[in-house]
């Protein structure tokens, strides 16, 4: 049963094999000097936002860039965003969990998003990820 309480428009979706990058937007990132990386690693994803984990805390309202990049499929996602909410992690100090809201994707992002969406939580993925981590247990290495 849905939460009552989840306002969200569009369904998240773990994004596992994705890395992340976050930089504060504004004059300096513009110019090329403020490009400092502030996630550690994206956690979920919609055609709405991004929850990551970040290595400081961000206020609401601040306004970033944000790149998502998925190496093994050759694919990336970069747009504007702003900061929802921030929360340490508990079991993490110096990390943060992070989400942001998208600002303006354009029709051809949100696109790449459902289609990441489609493969991501397909059962050929979960089989293909589980076979993957069974194999790296056991200390073999996965076929390329």
């Amino acid at each position: 049963m849905p939460d009552s309480l989840d306002l969200r428009r569009h369904r998240r979706f773990g994004v596992d094999e994705a890395s992340a990058a976050l930089y504060r937007d504004g004059l300096l990132l513009k110019l090329g000097l403020g490009k400092r990386n502030r996630a550690r690693a994206a956690v979920d994803l919609s055609e709405g936002g991004i929850r990551l984990v970040a290595a400081e805390p961000l206020l609401p309202g601040t306004r970033v860039r944000i790149r998502i990049e998925m190496e093994k499929y050759q694919d990336v996602i970069e747009a504007p965003a702003v900061i929802r909410w921030c929360g340490q992690l508990p079991e993490k100090p110096g990390e943060f969990l992070i989400g942001a809201m998208f600002a303006g994707l354009s029709p051809a992002q949100l696109r790449k998003i459902a289609l990441m969406r489609e493969f991501l939580t397909s059962i050929q993925y979960k089989v293909m990820r589980e076979t993957r981590r069974h194999q790296k247990k056991a200390g073999l290495t996965p076929p390329k």
